[in-house]
């Protein structure tokens, strides 16, 4: 079943429940796996190849005091870690990568809607599609990166909240081919009106996700080649939560193309 379903569903009066959007985006999931094995074993692989590379093995050890216990062994093992030159590094070689893996999002999103509009296209087709929409991509996650950042000084919650509110993002681009900027404007827009049936549903699926991920982490040796495997598996299982966002983000793109035809038809 493709998202083309998604529209089926929406004919209904209500938007589609919690189960049926996972039903969808499984079956989704399933059906253009080829893209996301593909794009993360020529994109996930090599960059988890070179962070476990370039990660200092005593940065896995590091183990800050608890801050409520021992704020000033706390502060003192923070100051230490963030003055060291290699984690300093390692910082900026994992921001440069987590832009780079913004391609492997792009690159499934694409899938999605080429088999929403039942044209399925080969991966090479829809790599070098993707290509061309990742420099607007790139500058949409800049931008949510940072407001995000800012939002986590502020007490955590606030940059979880935008980093939810702008979760849409990108399908938004992809969709309707818009600008970075008009994309960011899209996804609050789209969030905004059913904004509590969008954002406990992307907690909700965040929440499966990194559990079976944690139990993922859990079960790899921390050791060369076991952690990059354990990187790139983690990559193909969090691409679920994009084909969920496409799919989350159609229901409630057709839900406000079709409250924008009854205020049209009002306005007659």
């Amino acid at each position: 079943m493709s998202i083309r379903y998604t529209t089926t569903v929406m004919e209904r009066k209500t938007l589609p429940q919690y189960v049926m959007l996972l039903r969808i985006t499984w079956k989704n999931y399933l059906q253009r796996f080829d893209v996301i094995l593909i794009v993360n074993l020529l994109v996930a692989l090599p960059i988890n190849v070179l962070l476990d590379l370039t990660t200092p093995r005593h940065l896995y050890d590091s183990e800050l005091p608890i801050p409520t216990q021992d704020p000033i062994a706390f502060l003192n093992a923070f100051t230490d870690l963030i003055l060291d030159p290699t984690y300093l590094a390692n910082i900026v070689i994992q921001l440069l990568a987590s832009f780079i893996m913004v391609y492997v999002v792009v690159a499934v999103i694409v899938s999605m809607k080429n088999m929403y509009l039942r044209k399925p296209q080969p991966v090479s087709i829809v790599l070098r599609q993707a290509a061309e929409l990742y420099p607007r991509a790139l500058v949409v996650s800049v931008i949510i990166s940072v407001l995000t950042a800012i939002g986590f000084f502020f007490f955590i919650v606030p940059g979880i909240i935008i980093g939810l509110v702008f979760s849409l993002a990108l399908p938004a681009l992809v969709w309707h081919d818009m600008s970075s900027l008009k994309a960011l404007k899209y996804s609050i827009q789209t969030i905004r009106r059913n904004w509590l049936y969008a954002l406990s549903y992307l907690i909700l699926t965040s929440f499966i996700v990194s559990s079976v991920l944690f139990m993922i982490i859990t079960v790899v040796p921390d050791t060369f080649g076991f952690t990059t495997a354990g990187l790139t598996i983690i990559s193909i299982f969090s691409s679920f939560i994009t084909v969920f966002e496409v799919v989350l983000f159609t229901a409630l793109d057709l839900d406000i193309k079709k409250e924008a035809v009854r205020i049209a038809s009002l306005n007659k």
